[in-house]
Parts: C-alpha cells; structure tokens; sequence
C-alpha cells in the first residue's frame, strides 16, 4: 500500500559569516486513484465530423492527473494519450477531438493516470455516428454543414440566425428561394452560419410537408423525409440543431 506522507529535508549552507537554511518538502505516493470523467460533445455525429472527447473533468483527491489515454472504438487498443508536458494535438488540456469514417455506435474509454503512476478503473461514453444526406463543403473541401439522415442538422463552427429575409452571397453553398424567386435560407459555406426567413422546429416526430411549397426537402437512405424549408423558410427537423 502507498502512503502519502511529507518528508522534510533541513539544509545548512554556511557562506562567510551568514547561514543560509532551506527546507524542501517531498511528497510520497499514496493510494488514492483518480477518478476518470469523460464526455462526448456532442454525442451524435455524422460520418467524417468530430466529436469533442472530453477527460478534463478527471479528479483526484492528492497530486495531480499526469495522463490521460482514449481509446475510441473500445478494442482495447489506446489510439490517443497526452501528459501534462506531452500533447500532440497542441493542447494539454485533457481533451481531445476525433471523426469517425462508418456510420455506428461506438463505445469511448478513457483512462487517467496520476502522478503516482496510479490508474483509475476507466469511464466511458457513447457516440452514435450517422450518415450524412447532405454535406455543404467549403472553398477547400471542407465540411461547413450536415444534414445527417435521421434529421439532425450539423453547422461546423457556426451558428443559425432566423430573420430577416437572408441576403445570398458569392459563399453560400445552399440558397433556398421561394416560388417569387426570393432567398428564404442560406449557409454560408465558409463560416457555416446559417440564416433563415422563418422559424426552427426540432425534434418533429412525423414530418409532412406541403406539395409544392417547398425549398428543399432531404431525405433519408429510404426515401423518408428527415428535414425540410419550406417556401416560407421555416425550417424542419426530425432531430436537432448542433452548432459545433
């Protein structure tokens, strides 16, 4: 078993006529694991579009957390670890960000390790990752937004403004326009906002919109309708909004 005691070391320097004393405190191991905290934000995310894996929120009752390791798809096999000093994604802040490539539900763990090379008992979380039915992409290729296809909508790194009318530019990737040729919604592909005429409603468990009087309508691999503008530019979601 470790203990964690405070050993104390007197030092005597004696320079000329003065006396110099220094006193160091040693801290032994004690044991006490830390406690591993992990968070996905968000939990759902389409294919190619990362998810933040969040550790920060570790504890530990004495010292300090001095590693933090994730295996993303619970294989056993730990794809990504940062130390305090060591971090290669240019952050040592406990966290880190990952895509996936398939449609699934994977399985996140996260182990912490404290100064005294102790291990916590793991945590996980769940990411539920969903195919894409729309991707708008940016000048470089880039995802800007996602609709997924269980009618979530995805803006990388930018936010939804409803009202006024929206205004088109040379970057919006979508336009939406109503039957008098008037933009409803856009999404510009360079900041990932969105603007939109109308209103949003989320988390719609059946959809049904109007004949004819639609902008956009996307569907799911099954011909389901996931998502829609209509000609007043309210938008429509099965699911929800994630501004990542």
């Amino acid at each position: 078993m470790k203990i964690r005691l405070i050993k104390t070391v007197l030092t005597i320097w004696i320079i000329g006529a003065f006396a110099i004393t220094v006193t160091e405190s040693h801290a032994c191991c004690h044991p006490y694991p830390p406690t591993a905290d992990l968070v996905a934000v968000p939990t759902t995310v389409p294919v190619d579009v990362n998810t933040v894996l969040d550790g920060s929120g570790s504890t530990k009752a004495f010292g300090w957390i001095e590693k933090w390791e994730w295996d993303f798809t619970n294989d056993s096999v730990y794809d990504y670890n940062e130390t305090t000093i060591s971090c290669p994604d240019g952050n040592c802040d406990g966290k880190t960000s990952h895509a996936y490539s398939a449609a699934d539900t994977y399985t996140v763990v996260l182990r912490v390790t404290d100064d005294c090379e102790l291990t916590d008992t793991y945590d996980t979380c769940t990411v539920t990752v969903t195919e894409p039915a729309l991707k708008i992409l940016d000048s470089s290729g880039d995802i800007a937004a996602v609709f997924d296809d269980v009618g979530n909508l995805f803006l990388i790194g930018g936010t939804l403004t409803a009202g006024p009318a929206p205004s088109a530019g040379s970057n919006d990737e979508l336009r939406v326009q109503d039957s008098s040729s008037n933009d409803v919604a856009i999404i510009d592909a360079d900041t990932g906002n969105m603007y939109i005429y109308g209103t949003l409603y989320e988390n719609q468990g059946t959809l049904s919109p109007g004949a004819g009087n639609n902008g956009l309508i996307i569907r799911d691999s099954s011909e389901n309708d996931v998502a829609y503008i209509n000609d007043s530019g309210d938008l429509y979601l099965k699911g929800s909004l994630y501004e990542l």
